[in-house]
């Protein structure tokens, strides 16, 4: 035990002496920068749309337009020119123009190119804008398309419809509408800044995971190259491989995986997201464990390090879900380690079983094959 542990502490300060680990430090900390750069510029990160109005009316519609202004997004008044020079340079994402007989035309539903839609080569939510204008006009008109129904279907007398003109106008109370919000799991509502700043986190700790995957296939790749050494070859015929090839496997993860713990907890005291880092640990280490062991797996495994970034990313949900574009992946993906560690973050309690249970069975076919002795040199 006190050879692991001095083997342990020597290792350890091999790996701070490095280059890499310090270059792997140096982009964790750019990107916890770029994080929380894109979290506090909230300011920045509001859409602005632009909307012209008639000279007469359009007042109805730009009041529930605005009413559904969020944190994300809201509504500028503006006249035409200035909306197409500020759409063309990006400064606004696009822009909605009324008709001048918007009013006459609304209230006799003739509602094509009721009003126009000007979009930019940076304009990334008009679909959005688009759907809530939408939505705006329906809630405008709903009163006439009842009772133009009521009418058709001979349901109301048309002496009667007058009378009933300001029960169709009234609206719903919130208890009796039918609105679409976003929830997580357990009930609690989602708001659209949190499901940004969420998405912002993902990203992170998911390229965070990936580019610790990349890191402990170098460190299989070092200590298969280093089993072969004499020196190793001495030291596994006496103290076994859990012995010799541990102490030096930690000593070349521990530090990156300490360093992206502590910097989870600076950024925006992640827990849960640095607590998941040891089961990924156990995970990646005894799989890199498995892959040092077998000579032809760790030779191949330089030529197989980008395919093994770009795997990571693809499939995994970092950026998007494969699985439901190609729905044959999703075995594949959910046996991922990165996989599983977003979805531990996320609140799933059985993705740290599973990398623990990884962790079991990497590290037993790894240590419980028996060590081959080979031509040990004399001199020790």
């Amino acid at each position: 035990m006190r050879y692991v542990w001095m083997s342990l502490v020597l290792e350890l300060r091999g790996t701070l002496r490095r280059w890499k680990a310090w270059a792997f430090l140096l982009l964790l900390l750019l990107g916890i920068v770029a994080v929380r750069q894109a979290s506090e510029e909230e300011e920045a990160g509001i859409v602005t749309v632009g909307v012209v109005l008639p000279e007469t009316g359009g007042e109805r519609f730009w009041a529930r337009l605005t009413s559904r202004e969020n944190q994300m997004i809201r509504f500028c008044l503006t006249d035409e020119e200035t909306l197409r020079q500020k759409v063309s340079v990006s400064r606004w994402d696009c822009g909605l123009i009324l008709r001048s007989d918007f009013e006459d035309r609304l209230e006799a539903g003739k509602f094509e190119k009721l009003i126009t839609l000007i979009t930019g080569p940076g304009s990334t939510v008009y679909p959005l804008v688009r759907e809530t204008t939408a939505a705006v006009l329906l809630e405008l008109s709903a009163p006439e398309i009842a009772e133009d129904y009521l009418r058709d279907r001979s349901l109301v007398e048309e002496a009667a419809l007058e009378a009933l003109r300001p029960c169709l106008e009234t609206l719903l109370p919130k208890d009796r509408r039918v609105e679409v919000t976003m929830e997580t799991l357990d009930g609690t509502e989602l708001e659209p800044v949190a499901l940004a700043e969420k998405g912002t986190s993902r990203i992170f700790l998911g390229l965070t995971a990936v580019l610790l995957l990349v890191w402990t296939l170098s460190a299989a790749v070092d200590l298969g190259r280093w089993q072969e050494s004499a020196q190793a070859e001495r030291l596994l015929a006496l103290q076994g491989p859990a012995a010799v090839l541990l102490p030096r496997l930690l000593g070349n993860l521990i530090p990156p995986f300490l360093f992206t713990a502590v910097g989870m907890l600076l950024l925006d005291r992640a827990w849960r997201a640095a607590a998941m880092l040891l089961p990924y640990l156990l995970a990646l280490g005894a799989l890199a464990l498995l892959l040092a062991r077998g000579r032809r797996c760790w030779r191949i495994l330089p030529v197989l390090l980008p395919f093994a970034a770009a795997a990571g990313v693809l499939l995994s949900p970092v950026f998007l879900d494969a699985a439901l574009l190609v729905p044959t992946l999703e075995p594949v993906m959910e046996l991922m380690p990165v996989t599983l560690y977003l979805e531990g973050w996320s609140g799933d309690g059985t993705a740290p079983v599973k990398l623990l249970g990884m962790a079991l069975l990497f590290g037993w076919l790894a240590v419980g094959r028996k060590y081959k002795r080979r031509d040990v040199p004399a001199a020790f």
